[in-house]
């Protein structure tokens, strides 16, 4: 549902996605203010090794239907834990395998509306040469009718989905968050 927000522009709610065509057309993610971040236990569940993808990109359309698509991904080469031999072993082919796949991507087939300011995305996330069905929750914040911030956490079994098994005595955790922080622009681009 659009209204107006404080600086007078028409705001996008969750709803607005399929209820008012508020949201309709193209946005782009900001490279500069979006984050694709992710965080392990490690040591037995004693510490968490965290880490983000320096190198986001993607773009998202919203359709006259209601329809949303759309792709955000991040570059391999960029992953940065602020420990450069950790770094260079995780763009290795025991975890991401840059070389051979140089991105990590998740395609978006669905986006439903499930509150005001909350999301229901499905896809499909595919790294290292794999693809894993998964859906997850995200909210919406600071909306407006050019820029809004959508947040989301997706936990994966990077062990059975991605075949990331390097884990001497059983260290680190099988499962991994990624946690999103998009900030997408609205588009000149015009969708069909």
């Amino acid at each position: 549902m659009a209204g107006d927000d404080a600086t007078g522009s028409a705001s996008v709610s969750a709803l607005s996605l399929s209820h008012d065509g508020a949201a309709l057309g193209v946005w782009e993610i900001d490279p500069g203010a979006s984050r694709l971040e992710f965080r392990v236990k490690h040591f037995w569940g004693a510490m968490t090794v965290r880490g983000r993808f320096g190198a986001v990109s993607g773009r998202i359309e919203v359709a006259a239907t209601g329809a949303v698509s759309g792709t955000i991904q991040a570059e391999v080469a960029s992953v940065d834990t602020g420990n450069v031999s950790r770094d260079k072993h995780l763009r290795s082919a025991d975890f991401f395998d840059a070389a051979n796949h140089p991105a990590v991507v998740f395609s978006m087939d669905q986006l439903v509306p499930i509150a005001d300011d909350t999301l229901r995305a499905t896809g499909v996330l595919m790294a290292v040469g794999r693809s894993q069905s998964i859906a997850f929750d995200a909210r919406l914040t600071e909306p407006t009718a050019e820029r809004v911030t959508v947040d989301g956490e997706i936990s994966v079994n990077r062990r059975a989905d991605f075949g990331m098994t390097w884990s001497p005595l059983g260290m680190a955790s099988s499962t991994a968050v990624l946690v999103i922080h998009a900030v997408l622009v609205r588009s000149r681009d015009k969708t069909d």
